[in-house]
């Protein structure tokens, strides 16, 4: 296994202040680091202060619960229920540690915005270094789906209505003559049809989306460089010949690398991120609701 390389650490701290001067809020972020240091320290006994609790109240779980079954007509199972708890808490912990570091400033953005803003934040730190040679390589060989092309068919058709009489018949036909007569055109025969006649290196799933899942899956079947069918499609009927075959292949990687880095900084910055909420979160000390506890009635209108 190739040795992992260091980055010059002179190289590291010209990067860092590039980010800063492009990025001023990132100090805010570093700053707010050394808060939370010492915050948390000092909370390490002794109960959390009041704003150091955050509390999902029976409301707030009937408020969800009710805007759920109002956007899909039903009411959310209890996955999708935990769920909508687990990010109402994500978005009040980040709403709140912006607010902490003054990223609200100056700025007139709803608290989701703010929550996102820290989000960023964290991003931009993770992706401060690019990646060395040897973390793309191992990025690209720990995940070869990522990369790998799915096979691809080229083909061309010869379409017959089925608002005509005797489509599939007339495509039987057709054949006979095709195949009887390879200097035959295939344009002398079908229908017209509002697409193309002939399709290059297309994926299965491509394919299925013009002509419906069942056709698709008959060219897998049919020969290479003849004329075959009659074959259904979600259109109508149709002879094939298929022009070529491409199978899987995993490209290699000079030819990827610029998707592999891609991927491999996207999955730091969600890393990060991941994390550094992990650690905001553990922060604060949640308080959920029993799900059963009954709403606070309104209250009850002034007399006239």
């Amino acid at each position: 296994m190739t040795a992992m390389q260091t980055p010059p650490r002179g190289g590291l701290l010209r990067t860092c202040l590039k980010a800063l001067e492009r990025e001023p809020l990132i100090l805010f972020l570093i700053l707010g680091a050394g808060v939370f240091l010492i915050d948390g320290l000092s909370m390490r006994e002794g109960a959390a202060p009041e704003d150091r609790v955050i509390r999902i109240t029976a409301s707030d779980l009937a408020r969800m619960d009710a805007a759920w079954s109002s956007q899909y007509a039903r009411a959310p199972t209890q996955d999708e229920h935990e769920m909508m708890v687990a990010d109402q808490i994500r978005e009040e912990v980040l709403y709140r540690e912006a607010l902490r570091l003054g990223l609200q400033e100056n700025d007139a953005i709803i608290r989701r915005r703010l929550a996102q803003k820290l989000s960023f934040l964290t991003e931009d730190l993770a992706t401060l270094e690019p990646p060395t040679e040897d973390e793309l390589r191992a990025h690209y060989d720990a995940h070869p789906e990522k990369w790998t092309r799915v096979p691809r068919t080229s083909f061309t058709h010869v379409y017959f209505s089925p608002e005509r009489p005797e489509a599939q018949a007339r495509a039987a036909e057709a054949l006979a003559a095709l195949t009887g007569d390879p200097s035959a055109d295939p344009g002398a025969f079908g229908d017209a049809f509002m697409l193309s006649r002939s399709y290059a290196e297309r994926t299965d799933r491509q394919i299925g989306e013009l002509f419906g899942g069942q056709f698709a899956e008959a060219l897998a079947e049919l020969p290479r460089d003849r004329w075959a069918g009659p074959v259904r499609s979600a259109l109508g009927w149709h002879l094939v010949r298929i022009t070529g075959r491409l199978p899987a292949e995993l490209p290699p990687f000079e030819t990827v690398r610029e998707a592999v880095e891609g991927s491999l900084l996207a999955a730091r910055r969600e890393d990060a991120n991941r994390r550094m909420y992990e650690e905001m979160r553990a922060r604060y000390t949640i308080e959920i609701a029993s799900p059963d506890a009954a709403a606070p009635d309104p209250a009850p209108e002034a007399a006239p």
